[in-house]
């Protein structure tokens, strides 16, 4: 688990670098990635509030992939019903561009003194363990996460729920990755979670895309196409939810 702990922590240094030089996409969700993944193992190891100090950039990242998954999702959708999205698509983009100065602030106050103070402080807990207790964390982690999925996967309409269910699958992803070789039952589990996560990723995409449009301010776009628009991305969510609803259910009957 140290291993892959401070290759993700290496690869997290990395991506804060690039972005402090040009901040592309790429980058913006390599640096995300890489942030998951390091608070997935300190969770596991009980140790989460290490990682708060990388909050606020982890979020920030986040306003700034929010809108250029919107565009993508505005202009897929526009090509198989027609409508003019350009008056979205520019709002989009400058809302990105104003996230991208926030993200700007976020990378001065988080300097290398300061990295590296959040590293020193990990590093500390994962030398106070042995690979036999980090094993043992993981699987109760993992164990943990999957109970709490069954418990609360009743209702994914339910958009809080939808969110807590997709965080703890990203921590089983990612935790699973650790495990040197899976037998087929392992595999089976892995790759329910990950169809699971992908439906529910795309629920709360569509989600936030069809609620977004919604609240433009009257003028912004075409009611027509305001309309069109959103009663396609509803029939798209209805379509994930029960795909998702059909692939919980398997998962949680497997475990």
């Amino acid at each position: 688990m140290k291993t892959f702990y401070d290759a993700q922590w290496q690869r997290l240094l990395t991506e804060v670098g690039t972005l402090r030089i040009s901040v592309l996409s790429l980058h913006v969700h390599e640096m995300r990635v890489a942030t998951k993944k390091v608070m997935a193992v300190m969770r596991s190891l009980g140790q989460k509030e290490t990682m708060e100090a990388l909050r606020p950039l982890y979020h920030v990242c986040g306003r700034v992939r929010e809108p250029e998954i919107m565009m993508a999702i505005m202009t897929a959708v526009s090509k198989q019903i027609g409508g003019d999205v350009s008056p979205i698509l520019r709002r989009l983009r400058a809302i990105r561009a104003s996230s991208i100065r926030a993200l700007k602030h976020e990378l001065t106050i988080l300097d290398d003194a300061a990295l590296a103070t959040i590293q020193s402080a990990a590093e500390h807990v994962l030398l106070s363990m042995t690979e036999t207790t980090m094993e043992r964390a993981r699987e109760h982690y993992i164990k943990g996460r999957y109970k709490h999925v069954c418990k609360i996967s009743r209702d994914l309409d339910d958009m809080d729920i939808l969110h807590r269910i997709r965080r703890d699958l990203k921590d089983i992803t990612y935790l699973l990755a650790l495990t040197p070789s899976l037998d087929r039952a392992q595999l089976r589990r892995r790759s329910l979670v990950q169809d699971v996560e992908s439906f529910l990723g795309a629920i709360h995409d569509h989600a936030i895309t069809r609620v977004w449009i919604g609240d433009l301010p009257n003028g912004t776009v075409n009611e027509d196409t305001r309309h069109t628009f959103r009663l396609h991305l509803k029939n798209m969510i209805r379509t994930d939810v029960r795909s998702a609803r059909t692939t919980v259910a398997s998962l949680c009957r497997d475990w």
